[in-house]
């Protein structure tokens, strides 16, 4: 039995719960099926994910050929006019490489993979 006020009160307060609680009607629940239309669905998720996908894979195609324009740029300026010459300095060459095929390994892996699953909405099926 415990001795603390606010345990006593607690353990009474609960006591209370369970005898409303086991007093009260209950039924199953009633709960109709989703109406839905799994070809529609599935047909929308299918264009929205290639609109997705193309637009993901030009615009890294888009940056990795700003990459090579700036890294081709850079060796001419340098082989031609000035050894010291920067478009983009060598840290921030750096990221924006990391950054772009970062981006590029992001749309084979996480769209290819992770969005091209239908495994949750086989469930719905059922």
């Amino acid at each position: 039995m415990p001795t603390d006020p606010q345990q006593v009160d607690y353990a009474e307060s609960v006591a209370d719960w369970r005898t409303k609680a086991d007093v009260l009607e209950t039924t199953e629940p009633n709960i109709p099926a989703p109406k839905w239309n799994s070809d529609v669905f599935f047909k929308q998720r299918n264009f929205q994910r290639a609109f997705l996908f193309h637009f993901s894979w030009i615009a890294s195609s888009v940056s990795l050929l700003f990459l090579y324009g700036v890294v081709v740029m850079q060796i001419i300026f340098r082989a031609r006019v000035d050894p010291y010459f920067e478009v983009m300095s060598d840290q921030g060459l750096d990221i924006f490489a990391v950054a772009v095929f970062g981006q590029v390994f992001g749309i084979v892996y996480i769209i290819a993979r992770s969005v091209w699953s239908n495994d949750e909405f086989n469930l719905m099926k059922k």
